[in-house]
Parts: C-alpha cells; sequence; structure tokens
C-alpha cells in the first residue's frame, strides 16, 4: 500500500461538499486519518510556495485561510497517481472530482489539493501531522521511530 495526502478546500465546508468529497474518495481509498485545520500564511506558502510572486498568489493566500480545510491521509495501490486521476488535473473533465464539483467561474475554487509526488506527499504528511500522530499511522522518517 501507498500513501498520500488530500485537502478538502474551504469552498468544500462554503458549499457543503464534505460529505460528498468523503464518500468519493472512500471508493478509491482508504482514509486513515482525517483533522481539521485552518490554514495560516506559513502553511500556505508551505504547499503552494512556488507560485509566490505570482499575480494570483495573495488572492489564493486569502482563499485558502478563509476556512476549515481537511486534511486525510489516503492508502491505496499507486496512492499519489490514483488521487489525481480521481481528482482530475482540470475542472472539466467529467466524472472527476474537480469535474464534477469544482467552480467553473473561479480557478482556486477546485475543491481539494493533491500532493503531486511520493516525495512531496510525505513532506505534506510530515507537515499536518505530527509526529505523535504519524507514529500511530506508521508513517515515520528516518530514525523517527527511534525517537521517543
Amino acid at each position: 500500500m501507498h500513501i498520500t495526502l488530500a485537502m478538502l478546500k474551504p469552498d468544500c465546508f462554503h458549499r457543503r461538499l464534505v460529505g460528498k468529497m468523503i464518500s468519493r474518495l472512500e471508493e478509491h481509498f482508504q482514509i486513515s486519518a482525517i483533522k481539521t485545520v485552518w490554514l495560516d500564511q506559513s502553511d500556505v506558502d508551505f504547499l503552494y510556495g512556488k507560485y509566490k510572486g505570482k499575480e494570483f498568489y495573495e488572492v489564493l493566500s486569502a482563499f485558502m485561510m478563509s476556512g476549515p480545510c481537511h486534511v486525510l491521509c489516503l492508502e491505496s495501490r499507486d496512492a499519489v497517481s490514483r488521487l489525481r486521476d480521481v481528482i482530475g488535473a482540470e475542472r472539466e473533465e467529467p466524472g472527476t472530482i474537480r469535474g464534477d464539483y469544482a467552480n467553473k467561474e473561479v480557478r482556486r475554487e477546485n475543491v481539494m489539493h493533491a500532493s503531486d509526488s511520493d516525495s512531496s506527499a510525505l513532506l505534506e504528511l510530515e507537515h499536518f501531522f505530527s509526529w505523535e500522530e504519524r507514529k500511530r499511522l506508521g508513517i515515520v522518517f528516518g530514525d523517527e521511530e527511534l525517537v521517543e
């Protein structure tokens, strides 16, 4: 089994889509952890820092901090690529989560963030889940399991 991170963005809460998103994810993944977080600027910079300086970055930051997000640890075979297939890269892909639920008028409101690689998934899981939480899930990095 492989793991990845998914994040339900604030528009899921604002539009009352959380239950639908979780149900869709459960069709394809085992959800091994879920938690609600309120992002601050450092979290947004961590996730989307590569876009800093772009004209849309301030609006994206404000949107991501506008409400709660659900952070999920998902398990399945080829979890990263599978999640990207399930959510869809573009909002125009019918049958994908973004194709079915993303706001067609507002680009940043695409309902979900997904890790884009195995290494990003591990870094993002490390960022949003404490060592204690990851230890309970069996997600440890390097020598972490030796540290008490």
